[in-house]
């Protein structure tokens, strides 16, 4: 019997902490962003391209255990990389020129992927009271043109 109530409290306990963000979600927060900071990539189609799942503890996998999406902007006109749990920020990078090919991702940009989505599912699985990303102590940060362009 006591086997039982443990694993029922172990089962409540990994959906309690859990706080995912849907696909649809991470759409919704990447075309709030771009409203917010470049108001005519809002209009732009978003493609979803990538989204990076993560191993599920404690419950089978399912679509909720995802790190995070990556959505194309347009043709060819940059890509948006938005989290998959409230944990972290909404947006974790942008891009704002070209397209995201997963199959051809450079090393140095695959390894801080990784690194997001080990970061991001390790805070998922902690159980924090309140565990969602604190807005009041995001920085917003003035934009910067780009130093130099490569054709």
């Amino acid at each position: 019997m006591k086997k039982y109530i443990l694993f029922a409290l172990l089962m409540m306990a990994s959906v309690v902490f859990a706080n995912p963000i849907s696909r649809k979600q991470a759409k919704q927060n990447a075309v709030a962003f771009l409203k917010k900071n470049d108001s005519q990539k809002s209009t732009l189609k978003l493609e979803l391209v990538h989204q990076q799942q993560f191993k599920a503890c404690g419950h089978d996998q399912t679509d909720d255990d995802v790190a995070y999406y990556i959505f194309n902007m347009g043709e060819d006109e940059g890509f948006i990389i938005t989290s998959g749990d409230d944990v972290a920020q909404q947006v974790l990078a942008y891009c704002e020129n070209g397209h995201f090919n997963p199959n051809c991702i450079p090393d140095n940009m695959k390894s801080w992927l990784d690194d997001c989505a080990r970061q991001i599912e390790w805070l998922a699985r902690q159980p924090m009271k309140n565990r969602t990303y604190n807005t009041q102590h995001h920085v917003t940060r003035k934009r910067i043109k780009p130093m130099i362009e490569t054709h």
